[in-house]
């Protein structure tokens, strides 16, 4: 985690990533992006790879990297666009992540890693937000300290300008009671107001 914030932190403002990264075991480091953040992702990893190297100081660029660290990308830029990212990424997730993960942790021999379609999405846990530091996630809307979560994958709808291709045109949807269980695990680290973020909110009227 200490190499990515100083990799942030080494970061000019007007280049910096938006969206949170995720780092396992020191050795891995993944980015979900969307088109408009592709070239702060692309910088990002850029660092990383380059403190990763051993210390942070230029004059050990060129040694051997102490952390071997490995760039993962995903999300709807990389799942409709994959090539864009070969330069600058170890592995390339197109789809949906969570089995994809699984493939690339039991040492996947190739860059582009399939993403399966996970049909009932109650056999995903809730987000384990107890883990990390959640006092660092104060999005506000209407003054009022907001959560992000959803409720369904995919959409049944054909837009060509839509990013649907990273999780299909098959609407699913998780229960009521999985729904109002993260909730609730959400309110517990003091937040009131919650962001849906599915393509589709409505598309099941019950």
């Amino acid at each position: 985690g200490d190499l990515v914030q100083r990799a942030i932190r080494s970061i000019p403002p007007f280049m910096r990533i938006k969206e949170p990264v995720k780092v396992i075991m020191s050795h891995w480091s993944d980015s979900d992006m969307t088109t408009p953040m592709f070239s702060e992702a692309k910088n990002l990893a850029g660092w990383i790879r380059f403190l990763s190297q051993g210390e942070y100081y230029p004059r050990n660029y060129h040694e051997k990297r102490s952390f071997n660290t490995e760039i993962i990308v995903g999300g709807p830029h990389a799942s409709a666009a994959p090539e864009n990212c070969i330069d600058f990424a170890d592995y390339i997730v197109i789809g949906e992540g969570e089995r994809a993960m699984d493939k690339i942790l039991d040492k996947c021999e190739h860059a582009f890693v399939k993403g399966e379609m996970i049909e009932n999405l109650d056999e995903l846990p809730i987000p384990a937000r107890d883990m990390i530091d959640m006092s660092k996630y104060n999005m506000e809307i209407e003054g009022k300290r907001t959560a992000t979560l959803i409720t369904s994958r995919g959409c049944q709808g054909a837009c060509c300008y839509c990013s649907r291709k990273s999780l299909g045109n098959i609407w699913r949807g998780r229960s009521a009671r999985k729904i109002v269980e993260e909730m609730e695990d959400i309110s517990k680290h003091g937040y009131s107001n919650f962001y849906f973020q599915d393509d589709v909110f409505c598309w099941d009227m019950k």
